[in-house]
């Protein structure tokens, strides 16, 4: 049996990790700060077959802070 799960429940939990890996490498970051780094490292448009209408980013494994 196959079960494929999908959705924000699923983004959330990697969402989350990421922006405790953040806090943890400078703890003067703001939330504003952090939201803007989770927005510089995402790539935007990679998953395919979304409904019309869907935001969606991947987060790069090579794409860095500057």
């Amino acid at each position: 049996m196959n079960t494929t799960v999908v959705g924000t429940s699923q983004a959330a939990a990697h969402v989350a990790g990421l922006a405790a890996h953040l806090l943890s490498t400078s703890k003067d970051l703001t939330p504003a700060t952090v939201g803007e780094a989770l927005t510089i490292l995402a790539i935007p448009d990679r998953l395919l077959d979304l409904p019309v209408g869907s935001r969606t980013c991947w987060r790069s494994t090579t794409r860095r802070l500057s």
